[in-house]
């Protein structure tokens, strides 16, 4: 695990999810190792996605356009794809526990990306 800045707090909540995920799933056996661990490396590797697209939004909405590093954050090349699905369903409805369904444990629930979406001035 690592840190991804600006919310270091993340990695925190990262590293607690990933010793409960091996504390429930450590296998009885060998034979059955490789699925477990490929399957943990998908949760945490869907995590770490989740962050950035989370991180990445509060840039992507700036107004701002003084300095390359604004300029570089809103070009589209530079949002990630499911990022670039959610703002466009979000146009049209608010993001809701249920654009989620397959993951129960999200580090930044529905709610959080509303707070920073309608903080920066989106509209649905």
């Amino acid at each position: 695990q690592g840190f991804l800045e600006p919310l270091e707090a993340s990695a925190i909540v990262l590293v607690e999810l990933s010793a409960k995920l091996v504390a429930e799933r450590m296998p009885a056996c060998r034979e059955v190792m490789d699925i477990v661990a490929r399957h943990f490396n998908e949760v945490t590797a869907y995590r770490w996605g989740r962050i950035i697209d989370f991180l990445k939004l509060h840039y992507v909405l700036t107004q701002r356009t003084d300095t390359a590093f604004w300029r570089d954050n809103v070009d589209p090349a530079t949002v990630p794809d499911r990022l670039k699905d959610m703002l466009a369903l979000w146009k049209y409805q608010s993001p809701w526990f249920f654009d989620e369904l397959d993951r129960l444990e999200e580090v930044f629930p529905a709610a959080s990306y509303q707070y920073v979406l309608y903080g920066m001035g989106f509209r649905t």
